[in-house]
């Protein structure tokens, strides 16, 4: 599957959300010079405060560039304890603060919250539904690339099946994926008994 985007902006948190969010849209089919990476440079202070702070002016770019180019934003946060809907709300007031409208349903920004770290995400589609959002996995320090195959796992997939094994935060990007990549479905599985 190849999507024609003029470019797709990342603004994320650190190197392993990076590595993993460009992986993951490469093979989903974006052109890999299509893809402009917005890192926070470690040692600068939060990531997090970085992402939220940023998060405005970069929709204020995507929303001046979209009405005449094929374009979207992806934007990942680590939520470490707290919920994906609180992560949700921070970043709309972060919108309102600087009198920008909230996303709208039809805009391809995507917004990914994995809770704890990404490193939750990396486990479940690696390892199953060992995954516990309540666990801090450790970080890939300086072996970022060891992602790749939970990337390829996530990217490979034209139908979500989201059973109740699924870590919550991951749940919740199946709906933002759909925003860069509508094609992609997701399908709510019933518990079994």
């Amino acid at each position: 599957m190849e999507d024609d985007y003029t470019e797709l902006v990342v603004l994320c948190e650190d190197k392993q959300q990076e590595v993993f969010v460009r992986r993951f849209l490469t093979q989903s089919g974006v052109k890999r010079r299509r893809i402009r990476i917005r890192s926070y440079l470690a040692g600068a202070g939060s990531g997090e405060q970085w992402v939220r702070t940023q998060y405005p002016l970069e929709v204020r770019e995507h929303r001046a560039r979209s009405q005449r180019l094929h374009i979207g934003l992806l934007v990942m946060q680590d939520v470490d304890t707290a919920t994906v809907e609180e992560a949700y709300k921070e970043l709309g007031k972060a919108l309102s603060a600087v009198r920008l409208p909230p996303r709208t349903e039809h805009e391809r920004i995507a917004l990914f919250f994995p809770r704890r770290n990404i490193e939750t995400w990396l486990r479940f589609l690696t390892a199953g539904p060992l995954a516990d959002e309540s666990v801090r996995y450790p970080k890939l320090h300086r072996e970022e690339s060891r992602c790749h195959s939970a990337a390829d796992r996530l990217a490979a997939k034209h139908e979500y099946r989201l059973t109740r094994e699924v870590p919550a935060s991951l749940r919740a990007a199946c709906p933002e994926i759909r925003r860069l990549f509508p094609a992609k479905q997701c399908v709510e599985v019933p518990n079994q008994p």
